[in-house]
């Protein structure tokens, strides 16, 4: 009689290939969702970071963790660590529960007769949403036949992504030349916004 032998899955083997798509791919389905809950996002990248898995994971040069963390995930390393930081600190006073990234934040905020000392955490923000790296792969996601122009050089990746309609269109104007800054707004908005503008002021 031949003895069974157990077949391990690839990615239930911490540190392969497989591990780490798998992880990469749950991480992302939390990556939008920060605001209410960081702790799925940063339980997965630190075990990817123990792992050191932009090693295995990135295809080519440079293998970097800044690299892997807006690749893989859509957000900046610092981002990233900050998060993780934020949610240690949260569990080490007894927390357990979901962690919004305001809550992460905020277990990092210096005490107030510290204001004003030292890095400010509330001033670290998700890199997203603009980066070229992000805005492809949401492409390649979400409207497949955009990223295939990017990718053919038809268009930027910025282009493509107001086209999709989840990148804004950004116009920087001097706000010390009324002129200059009316100019510009004139040249780039629409005679709608514009009056919805006026509005506001």
């Amino acid at each position: 009689m031949v003895a069974s032998r157990l077949v391990v899955p690839d990615f239930t083997v911490e540190g392969s290939r497989a591990w780490a798509d798998t992880l990469v791919s749950n991480g992302r389905k939390y990556a939008d969702f920060t605001e209410k809950d960081v702790r799925p996002l940063v339980e997965r990248y630190r075990k990817l970071k123990e792992h050191e898995a932009w090693k295995i994971w990135l295809p080519d040069e440079p293998k970097t963790p800044e690299r892997f963390c807006e690749e893989a995930f859509g957000y900046s390393m610092e981002f990233l660590e900050t998060m993780d930081k934020g949610v240690q600190v949260l569990d080490s006073h007894g927390h357990d529960g979901p962690v919004s990234k305001r809550e992460a934040l905020q277990a990092l905020a210096p005490a107030p007769d510290h204001v004003g000392r030292g890095h400010r955490s509330d001033q670290i923000t998700p890199n997203r949403g603009t980066g070229q790296t992000y805005i492809v792969r949401r492409l390649k996601r979400d409207r497949p036949d955009l990223a295939q122009r990017v990718i053919d050089g038809e268009m930027s990746a910025r282009a493509a992504g107001i086209e999709a309609g989840f990148v804004h269109r950004t116009q920087s104007v001097r706000v010390d030349d009324p002129q200059s800054a009316a100019r510009a707004l004139r040249r780039h908005m629409s005679a709608e916004t514009l009056a919805q503008l006026k509005e506001l002021l």
